[in-house]
């Protein structure tokens, strides 16, 4: 008999453009998993961007009720009352305030080693993407914070039996790098706005302070991941 695993499609999803916060996706992050984790944030108007958010709050509704009815079946029916939906996004916090910036913040990652249940260990690593579909050296391209990212994934139901919680987590295949931002960000990612009179770094003081103006509108990678489908937002 087929192995219906084998002929499960993997679903890929497109995020939107988004500000990127923490970015690990030259090296993986040891700090916490000696195998290595390639992670980044995503922030984004929540207003802007309602129908990802929309499908992301569908997953985790999913996995809930999938979860749920798996307890139920099996007898565990104080697991399944007592069960938690975890949120697959939340609202972006000040460090210093301790209060809402008004952006809404997405996380996404991907384990660098996973050792397979044969006892064999595969490498896993992010491909990169410039804004038209080129693939990017990841040794020579550095992807600071700052940086306007769209980030193509899969999403995988969790459940975590000792926090009574389930949900979503949304793991890393892909990021198409839209606007490469220097190190430690622009001044968007600060919170800084654009004034129209005042020191202006390019030298020209009769244009004032403006930014660059490229045409990203086509931004899809000629790979799979990127295709423009009903599952891009």
């Amino acid at each position: 008999m087929a192995n219906n695993n084998n002929n499960k499609k993997r679903v890929r999803l497109t995020s939107p453009q988004g500000v990127a916060k923490y970015p690990w996706l030259n090296k993986a992050d040891t700090k916490f998993d000696p195998n290595g984790v390639f992670r980044v944030s995503l922030l984004f108007n929540p207003e802007e961007v309602e129908e990802f958010l929309k499908r992301l709050d569908e997953m985790a509704d999913e996995a809930y009720e999938k979860t749920k009815e798996k307890l139920i079946k099996k007898g565990n029916k104080l697991a399944a009352k007592n069960l938690e939906r975890h949120p697959p996004y939340k609202m972006e916090m000040d460090k210093e305030t301790a209060e809402e910036t008004g952006k809404v913040e997405v996380k996404f990652k991907m384990k660098h080693f996973i050792k397979l249940d044969d006892g064999n260990e595969i490498e896993l690593t992010p491909q990169l993407f410039d804004a038209k579909g080129q693939p990017v050296d990841r040794d020579e391209v550095n992807v600071y914070g700052g940086s306007i990212l769209r980030i193509n994934f899969t999403p995988r139901k969790y459940y975590v039996p000792g926090q009574k919680m389930t949900g979503v987590s949304l793991y890393l295949n892909a990021v198409q790098i839209i606007d490469l931002a220097n190190r430690g960000g622009d001044a968007d990612y600060y919170g800084f706005d654009l004034e129209e009179e005042g020191f202006d770094a390019s030298g020209d003081e009769d244009e004032g302070f403006e930014g660059t103006d490229e045409d990203s509108s086509n931004n899809d990678a000629d790979s799979d991941d990127f295709d423009v489908d009903k599952e891009d937002f």
